[in-house]
């Protein structure tokens, strides 16, 4: 949930913005950091830039970086994750962005006694989510990768963001603009990026076992949207 005066508000709809006038290759190349792995799994770190300096990377809102390949099954959590409207429970804050992966469930709930009446539309179909007082909504179903965005029918000011990850393999980039993500399972992916300003491929990767790939990712602020 996002209110006026706490954090900005993303765009939302970003998964339009077309991949292949994304991004500008990293010139480094694939690397092997000393991070150790499992034996049996591998991984994937770096940082973000946006070359030439041009513009923070604050400007691009909440970033997620993930590698995707075909036929990759997804494992699911066993409960669906909850986000609640304060700080007293849930495993996220509604006005922060939460990521999952196809086929995972959400469920709304309120600990602060005001009631929601959610809704979302994406592609040409609308779905509601009531959210009782004090309680939880029925559990939220997403198989569509994509983002998408939450409103408030009682109030105006507020919006709940999620986006659906491709794959289970993703993380959300830290303040420094750096991302890490463990426990791959060996091979080549597809590493990709997306946030309300940039969204598609940046390159093809390979993961070892036991070690964690270096791999910068350099955005082209050309082709950064507004």
């Amino acid at each position: 949930m996002q209110r006026s005066g706490s954090r900005p508000r993303w765009r939302s709809c970003a998964w339009r913005t077309a991949a292949s006038c994304l991004l500008a290759a990293s010139a480094w190349g694939c690397r092997s950091s000393l991070r150790e792995q499992p034996h049996d799994l591998g991984g994937v770190e770096g940082e973000v830039y946006i070359a030439g300096g041009r513009g923070p990377l604050a400007d691009l809102g909440p970033v997620v970086v993930y590698l995707g390949r075909a036929r990759e099954s997804t494992p699911r959590r066993s409960k669906p994750l909850v986000l609640a409207d304060d700080a007293a429970g849930g495993d996220s804050l509604g006005h922060d962005l939460v990521v999952i992966s196809p086929g995972e469930a959400l469920r709304f709930a309120s600990h602060s006694g005001v009631a929601h009446r959610l809704f979302a539309v994406r592609q040409d179909s609308r779905l509601e989510v009531a959210v009782p007082e004090r309680g939880e909504s029925p559990p939220v179903r997403f198989d569509e990768p994509g983002s998408i965005r939450f409103y408030c029918s009682l109030h105006q000011d507020e919006t709940w963001d999620v986006f659906v990850s491709p794959s289970p393999h993703f993380a959300r980039l830290d303040r420094r603009g750096a991302y890490r993500i463990d426990n791959v399972p060996p091979g080549d992916y597809e590493l990709s990026i997306w946030s309300a300003a940039v969204d598609g491929g940046v390159r093809t990767v390979h993961v070892g076992v036991g070690i964690s790939a270096l791999e910068p990712i350099w955005l082209d602020p050309a082709k950064i949207a507004p």
